[in-house]
């Protein structure tokens, strides 16, 4: 398996794998499937400032995980949201923590000091991976979102990249990385 930085060319791949948890989750709060373009263009705007990273293995994209802000104030940069999708069949074959390892790298050499993960509960795969990375749990949003005829609460992880006790270093966006 190789982990690497996505393209716009990667989009309907990814979308093959989002478009069944949109439809038949809860997972995603997304009513509907984002298309084409638009997943073209989040791909795009993220990796300007986020890592956007594919696991790939005999041509064929087996999952995907991206970064993003935690919140749009500045004091929020150092902070990191990140999301990961894994086609169904490869869920328990090492594929999210091989992007989580990468992503993780990646937002360390940018300067982020900690990271946020959120799941729809109940998620016991989402909330292994979590947990099996050094994410705490550390909240619950109570019905949060309404779908599927339901509310869901989401759960809600961190896990600190470095020490919190000094001044952060300063903030790099993933473009420069590369």
């Amino acid at each position: 398996m190789d982990v690497r930085v996505a393209t716009e060319d990667d989009a309907e791949a990814i979308l093959d794998i989002y478009a069944p948890i949109v439809i038949d989750t809860a997972i995603s709060f997304e009513d509907e499937v984002p298309t084409v373009e638009e997943m073209r263009r989040r791909i795009r705007e993220t990796l300007t400032t986020y890592p956007w990273f594919v696991a790939i293995e005999d041509g064929e994209i087996l999952g995907y995980g991206y970064a993003g802000p935690l919140r749009t104030r500045a004091a929020y940069r150092w902070s990191a949201e990140v999301s990961m999708y894994i086609r169904e069949g490869d869920r328990h074959a090492g594929v999210a923590t091989a992007i989580g390892m990468k992503i993780t790298e990646a937002l360390l050499r940018m300067g982020v000091v900690t990271l946020f993960g959120g799941t729809t509960l109940p998620n016991p795969a989402s909330e292994g991976i979590y947990l099996k990375s050094g994410f705490e749990r550390v909240g619950v949003w109570r019905d949060a979102g309404y779908k599927q005829g339901r509310w869901h609460d989401v759960g809600w992880y961190q896990r600190s990249l470095r020490d919190v006790d000094t001044e952060p270093p300063p903030f790099v966006p993933f473009s420069e990385l590369r």
